[in-house]
């Protein structure tokens, strides 16, 4: 099995994950691989002739939908993606792949076209490349949140921003934190850096997973010849709440970071009930033996992590 590509998918419905898996099937161009989706315990049971459905028996979200399909995956070789994903023949599989096996301790994504189905043409990803589409993304640690002047100051931490697009470079470079949905890493190398254990249901998943791929030795990649479309939506499916995200950030720089820098990252969260109502969602003990257990394998400390993905990008 040349490679095994892991759907996460929760109540987008039938006919859209049919699409996805038959642009798939259409741009596919390696023979030998297996179709794994996930189903996050929507609503209504799919049904996919010629893909391994596991459904989970209730919501635990993206992450762990991910996981599911790193334990179930027969190829040492991971495609993780949403269900979101949208092809052209562009040799994707067989290049992603390519650098996969090339960069064992690596997390890679494609240069990321930004689709939306409300607009003209929005769904169009040879337009939609020229005027829509990015190649990884920096890590805010600690950013403004608040989006509009004069609008009360809203610390928030650990978010993925897009990177400038550079379209003079070419190949495979290191980016600090992978996006755009859609990645490509080898199985041993998921299972090293514990996937997205602890995670919930969405929020802050690429920032989780790519801060552990740099602090236990890794780093994180882009394959710029290889764009796949992303369909972004106003509303997730996904029954995303403000405690959840809160949750996320809260869980990642709990386990990864030691003190000083863990107390500074969550005294920048803003002082409300979602929050608060996030803190009581933490199962601490569960968070300090992950803490623990990461600190054991670490080859930089969470501060050395984070100014390493800082210099991984150069313009």
């Amino acid at each position: 099995m040349q490679v095994s590509i892991i759907i996460a998918y929760h109540n987008e419905g039938q006919a859209f994950i049919n699409e996805t898996v038959k642009q798939i099937r259409e741009t596919a161009d390696l023979t030998d691989y297996e179709i794994i989706i996930v189903d996050d315990h929507s609503g209504r049971k799919i049904d996919m002739p010629g893909a391994k459905i596991v459904r989970h028996a209730q919501n635990h979200g993206v992450g762990r939908a991910f996981d599911t399909g790193a334990h179930y995956a027969k190829s040492d070789n991971l495609i993780i993606m949403g269900s979101d994903i949208r092809f052209i023949a562009n040799n994707w599989m067989s290049k992603l792949v390519a650098a996969t096996e090339a960069n064992p301790k690596s997390l890679i994504c494609t240069s990321c076209v930004a689709l939306n189905e409300s607009k003209p043409q929005g769904m169009d990803i040879e337009y939609r490349r020229g005027i829509n589409m990015r190649s990884g993304a920096s890590l805010l640690a600690r950013y403004n949140a608040s989006k509009k002047p004069g609008k009360v100051k809203h610390m928030s931490i650990l978010a993925a921003q897009w990177l400038p697009l550079d379209r003079k470079q070419k190949g495979v470079i290191e980016v600090p934190v992978i996006l755009g949905a859609i990645y490509g890493v080898k199985k041993e190398w998921y299972q090293y850096i514990d996937g997205f254990a602890g995670h919930r249901v969405w929020g802050t998943l690429e920032p989780l997973i790519s801060i552990k791929s740099y602090m236990f030795g890794g780093n994180c990649l882009c394959h710029k010849d290889v764009e796949t479309g992303h369909i972004f939506r106003v509303k997730s499916t996904h029954g995303v709440t403000q405690e959840n995200v809160y949750y996320n950030k809260l869980w990642a720089a709990m386990i990864l970071f030691d003190n000083p820098l863990r107390d500074r990252l969550i005294s920048a969260l803003p002082n409300n009930r979602h929050v608060e109502a996030a803190k009581k969602l933490i199962d601490k003990q569960r968070a300090t033996n992950k803490h623990n257990e990461y600190k054991a394998k670490a080859v930089l400390s969470g501060a050395k992590t984070l100014e390493r993905m800082k210099a991984s990008y150069k313009n």
